[in-house]
């Protein structure tokens, strides 16, 4: 059976950002801060940089004090997206654990992602709520690559 991804943004609240994410197997939730990382950025981009090179990418997410990590890679046609857990911004060799792991197509990890990103983009208080601008641009450019596969 393929494992399906569900992931839900709700709207930023005085510069935190709830982050759910859901597979057949596991549930991950946390509130991120919008310091010091622009994470809803970093997302959009490095899915954008995923999409059109292929290199692996990481995108962190501050918690204060614990972060995250989601991680994309590729192997043939194969997607991974791993997120891994550290206790602290140190991130000391060997001391992230994963927390969450699916393997799948673009259609099954990426449109699933930029489904969520597109609920925020349209969000009346995004802006205000995060403390950062919604990366336009980049999501034009991931919305682009997205329907060209």
């Amino acid at each position: 059976m393929t494992e399906k991804l569900l992931i839900q943004f709700s709207e930023g609240n005085s510069g935190w950002l709830k982050v759910q994410i859901h597979s057949n197997e596991t549930i991950v939730t946390f509130t991120a801060s919008y310091v010091p990382y622009d994470s809803i950025y970093e997302l959009t981009k490095g899915l954008s940089t995923f999409l059109s090179v292929g290199s692996n990418q990481r995108v962190s997410w501050n918690t204060e004090p614990i972060e995250y990590d989601f991680l994309f890679s590729k192997s043939g046609d194969k997607i991974r997206f791993e997120i891994v857990e550290y206790a602290d911004n140190r991130r000391l060799t060997g001391t992230g654990k994963t927390v969450f792991n699916i393997t799948g197509t673009v259609d099954s990890i990426v449109v699933p992602i930029w489904r969520a990103l597109r609920n925020l983009e349209y969000s009346d208080y995004f802006e205000q709520e995060w403390k950062h601008k919604f990366p336009h641009q980049e999501m034009k450019f991931l919305t682009d690559l997205i329907k060209r596969r």
